[in-house]
């Protein structure tokens, strides 16, 4: 739909997608699909303006990165994705959760992120045991489509078990202004603490069977989407049901 006085047929256009309306985007080395209620694509491109909005049970997935909101917003030229209401990122391995989720890419690729407010990262090490962040608001960086590097900044506490090989040693439970956390193949390898830095250490027999949560823990690996949602292979029962499902 362009705008009703345009007589060139090549001014702003507005699209709207409804009734499990989804989105594929091809990549460098990967395909992006998204799913929503509701889908609003808006281009001018005298303007340089290329954006799409998408509404309700929101979901998305891609072979590093998958997702969940309520809503989301995608600057095509910029390469931005933001996640409002409830949202929900998984980097690998890795859990992320906030009032709202913002992640750049760069050369088709993941390349940095931004958590407002509430901030929290979790990852599980063991079978009842799970690596933990909270903060104000987290700071991220990707290579190669894996998150490398976190700082989490503001009243940071962390859970982190260390471990020796395969067999967990012991918990490290830490507060302080900021904190860094550096990965290699989606593990912590080194947690630097900055500022008003305090911490604890306890041995793997006092904490194995204890519930070691931060105060926003939420474990919702339950609601990650498929690491390759294919639209395109489900038969409308299929998607009914999927739909009902959820």
């Amino acid at each position: 739909q362009r705008e009703p006085d345009d007589t060139t047929g090549r001014g702003p256009r507005r699209t709207v997608v409804t009734d499990n309306a989804f989105l594929i985007q091809k990549m460098e080395s990967d395909t992006m699909t998204l799913f929503a209620d509701t889908l609003v694509a808006f281009d001018d491109s005298t303007r340089r303006i290329h954006v799409l909005d998408a509404f309700y049970k929101v979901r998305f997935a891609m072979r590093g990165m998958q997702g969940r909101c309520d809503s989301l917003h995608y600057e095509r030229l910029d390469s931005i994705i933001t996640q409002y209401r409830d949202p929900v990122l998984w980097a690998e391995e890795n859990q992320m959760t906030g009032d709202t989720i913002r992640i750049w890419m760069k050369n088709r690729q993941l390349d940095s992120l931004r958590v407002y407010g509430d901030g929290f990262m979790a990852a599980r090490e063991w079978d009842t045991q799970v690596n933990q962040l909270q903060a104000k608001q987290f700071y991220g960086k990707f290579k190669q489509n894996q998150l490398t590097w976190l700082l989490g900044d503001g009243n940071a506490e962390s859970i982190y078990f260390e471990r020796e090989g395969d067999v967990l040693k012991g918990m490290i439970k830490t507060l302080s202004k900021q904190v860094v956390l550096r990965l290699r193949n989606n593990q912590p390898t080194k947690i630097t603490l900055i500022k008003n830095a305090d911490g604890d250490y306890y041995p793997i027999h006092e904490v194995f069977y204890e519930k070691n949560e931060l105060k926003r823990f939420s474990w919702r690996d339950a609601e990650r989407p498929w690491r390759y949602l294919q639209p395109e292979r489900m038969t409308w029962p299929q998607i009914k049901a999927q739909r009902v499902a959820q």
